[in-house]
């Protein structure tokens, strides 16, 4: 079936995954979830058609206010969170879905996201103890919450569990899209308009990328490895951090599919004449530097 499919995981599919599917220093992030108490996690995820199966995160993306954002998706409305995720991992970003507070929570304290939208009205409860349960771990993911009531009072005990933003069904994508942006702008982790290196002018909020005021054209998964190196500085970004950064819950990667992303784009960088050098360090990972004069 295309679209939004459920997996049950547990710790034994460990066992089941080919090797050629997946790298075993990193695993296949999508069956990292299971509990260590060997209960099961369920995992809605994307599944694009066959033909599309190039990857809808390799196509060019312009004007996006980043390449890939991590977004964790609560919400149990299947026909919603299908349309949701469909609308933005089109547009290159990596998307987790789950429909319950139990599942939505473990992810949440697991994996490093960017942004989260909520559902206040999930299958095993309420959205905005999620939020609260996250805010007490010290969890300050950006986190907009949605419901279908219309009242001030739902509003503002969301906003006191910790939400950052309210939106009421149905609301149209284009303003979700806008709410999510201006949460992003808010967020401690852009401290920067534009990033320089070299002669290397990387804007994330637009999405560009300049070199020596020449425009270069990215995948969105290759932004997504930019936006990870150049704001590492001058510390080595481990493979599999940069795998996580990049690939959904879902998405069975490996070592060599990374190493095939950085290879293009170090391809791009050097063609383009940067002045940088994306480095190897066997063992250790990759580090973005400026070329020595």
């Amino acid at each position: 079936m295309r679209g939004l499919t459920c997996r049950r995981l547990a710790v034994g599919d460990l066992q089941r995954i080919p090797r050629s599917n997946c790298d075993w220093r990193t695993g296949c992030r999508a069956y990292r979830l299971a509990r260590s108490d060997h209960s099961s996690l369920s995992l809605r995820h994307m599944q694009t058609p066959s033909a599309a199966r190039q990857s809808h995160l390799d196509r060019p993306t312009f004007g996006l206010w980043r390449a890939v954002m991590r977004i964790l998706l609560v919400e149990n409305d299947r026909l919603l969170s299908e349309a949701l995720g469909r609308r933005l991992t089109e547009s290159g970003h990596a998307v987790d879905i789950f429909a319950t507070v139990a599942d939505a929570e473990a992810a949440w304290k697991m994996m490093a996201y960017d942004l989260c939208i909520v559902d206040i009205m999930l299958d095993d409860g309420d959205g905005r103890a999620l939020v609260r349960s996250a805010r007490a771990a010290g969890l300050r993911t950006p986190t907009l919450m949605l419901t279908a009531r219309d009242e001030i009072g739902d509003r503002v005990t969301g906003l006191d569990a910790g939400a950052d933003d309210y939106l009421v069904k149905p609301f149209a994508t284009e303003e979700l899209l806008a709410r999510m942006r201006a949460l992003r702008r808010r967020s401690p982790e852009i401290t920067a308009d534009e990033l320089r290196l070299g002669n290397l002018l990387y804007d994330p909020q637009k999405t560009s990328l300049t070199v020596a005021d020449r425009d270069i054209r990215l995948t969105a998964q290759e932004y997504a490895a930019l936006d990870k190196l150049i704001r590492a500085g001058d510390r080595v970004t481990p493979k599999r951090l940069l795998g996580e950064h990049i690939y959904a819950l879902h998405q069975e990667w490996s070592d060599n599919a990374v190493e095939t992303l950085v290879h293009r784009l170090r391809r791009k960088l050097s063609d383009a004449g940067a002045t940088v050098e994306l480095k190897a360090l066997r063992g250790l990972g990759y580090i973005l530097c400026e070329s020595p004069s």
